[in-house]
């Protein structure tokens, strides 16, 4: 079965260039932070953008988590969201 929201977000990230993933590396391990795929100003463009797409809202706490820089953790994130 296809992730939706995994599918929204690396749309999302090749907006801003393609993603290049190492030998092995999973879409789902992908550190989008770590390596600079977003920079700051492109980072809230990327939020909103996955707010308005999901009507959610992305907070503070969330971006600061350990799990945010990685899609499958910002997947993780926006399905805790949609169950509340």
């Amino acid at each position: 079965m296809k992730d939706k929201i995994l599918d929204k977000i690396v749309i999302e990230l090749e907006k801003k260039g393609p993603i290049l993933l190492e030998d092995g590396e999973k879409i789902e391990d992908y550190r989008f932070l770590k390596k600079g795929h977003v920079d700051s100003m492109g980072l809230i463009k990327f939020i909103l953008s996955l707010e308005n797409a999901f009507n959610i809202t992305i907070t503070e706490k969330d971006t600061t988590s350990k799990n945010f820089g990685i899609i499958k953790g910002l997947t993780k994130i926006i399905k805790t969201k949609l169950k509340n």
